[in-house]
């Protein structure tokens, strides 16, 4: 028949990844992306849905090859079923203490978040943006990453010689453990100081902790700070206030799985002990963080101000001044002080940080980013990023890919 792909070339591939969280669906875009770019010819095999396998599905794989999320003691009962099979297998995130050093499966290839990278990156968005105490929310559930976030994060932290609250997961599920995790969650969120920065374990926990803030009148960004992780743009953009979130290369690293696995089933390499690692590529700065606490008032009151009108080109200078009641001379004065920039350059530097977001995000064309980011007309804007950045918005996006 025309157009069949012959049997020889065809490879069967297991993917046991979530499609319910951005991570997950972000991996599955690189995978699919390899295979079309590559001409692979893959036939998938996906087993969507939450951060758990159906194991009756999983025995009745007839893979050539598998990326997978080993997730709880399901990963027991997968190795087993993987090294009784000889199916090549890259493993994400697992938790390599559960392991034994002795399982073959110890050394398979594993594709996982960076996390000192990535926590790092959060910590010193919320120390610039004046929080000095801090707190951490865990997952809904048990989970490696958000153990191992939670140790980065309180390390750091307490090595710059501030606190930090940790809230916990909840063990056992209940048939309300929804509203009593919002109740619960509300509570602990209204002890902390004010001033404090959040760090949630991923965007929809962070999404639960702004519902709870609602919920007691907790004000973000106000009174608290709240950032997670994924940037998730759909999840992001429905909370209230919107979530500030971290985006990673999730994609790419699909790609690079992608790439691993191939070699793989051809027999090209063994993909022993190789890591993968997910980086952080920038913090997409919405409203739960648009504020800057311990700083000059009037400085603060300008710098949020600005966050929340960028995009707005019609926005002025003497609208900001307006906004703070001070004269304009008085708070390029404060700026200098407090800052050791204009005003202008800060309201630049926030307007070519997010076109920056908003480019390595690839879903708008040039001239939306601009509009986006406050430039009336496209010609503006690439004569602004070139000045600013060195490069016109399309070249700048090509270096970042290389």
């Amino acid at each position: 028949m025309a157009g069949k792909i012959a049997k020889k070339n065809y490879r069967r591939v297991g993917l046991l990844i979530e499609t319910s969280h951005e991570f997950g669906r972000e991996l599955l875009r690189g995978i699919r992306r390899y295979d079309q770019e590559s001409h692979a010819h893959w036939g998938f095999f996906l087993l969507p849905g939450g951060m758990s396998q159906d194991m009756g599905s999983i025995k009745s794989l007839d893979c050539d090859g598998m990326i997978a999320r080993l997730y709880g003691q399901t990963r027991l009962k997968l190795a087993s079923i993987v090294e009784a099979s000889g199916c090549p297998l890259i493993m994400v995130d697992p938790d390599r203490g559960l392991m034994n050093k002795e399982e073959k499966i110890w050394t398979n290839p594993v594709l996982t978040t960076h996390t000192d990278s990535i926590v790092g990156m959060v910590y010193t968005h919320l120390y610039e943006s004046g929080c000095r105490h801090f707190a951490y929310v865990h997952s809904k559930v048990q989970t490696v990453w958000s153990e191992r976030r939670d140790k980065v994060f309180t390390r750091i932290v307490k090595a710059n010689g501030f606190a930090c609250d940790i809230y916990r997961s909840i063990r056992k599920r209940k048939e309300n453990a929804f509203e009593d995790d919002i109740s619960r969650l509300g509570e602990w969120i209204s002890r902390l100081p004010e001033g404090t920065g959040l760090f949630a374990a991923m965007d929809e926990r962070g999404q639960n902790v702004l519902e709870a803030c609602n919920e007691f009148g907790v004000r973000v960004p106000e009174d608290l700070l709240v950032i997670g992780i994924d940037n998730d743009p759909l999840l992001c953009d429905l909370c209230e206030p919107t979530l500030s979130s971290v985006a990673m290369n999730v994609e790419h690293a699909g790609f690079e799985a992608a790439e691993l696995l191939h070699n793989i089933m051809e027999g090209k390499v063994s993909g022993k002990d190789v890591v993968i690692n997910v980086e952080p590529t920038h913090i997409f700065r919405r409203e739960s963080t648009a504020n800057f606490f311990h700083q000059n008032p009037i400085v603060a009151k300008a710098k949020r101000y600005m966050l929340m009108h960028y995009s707005d080109s019609a926005m002025q200078m003497n609208d900001v001044v307006a906004h703070c009641g001070v004269s304009r001379r008085m708070m390029e004065a404060h700026f200098a002080r407090s800052v050791g920039r204009t005003p202008l350059r800060f309201l630049t530097d926030i307007r070519m940080e997010r076109a920056v977001a908003l480019l390595i995000e690839q879903n708008y064309a040039v001239s939306e980013i601009g509009k986006m980011c406050g430039f009336s007309t496209a010609n503006y804007f690439t004569k602004a990023f070139r000045h600013n950045l060195g490069f016109s918005p399309l070249n700048y996006l090509e270096n970042m890919q290389k």
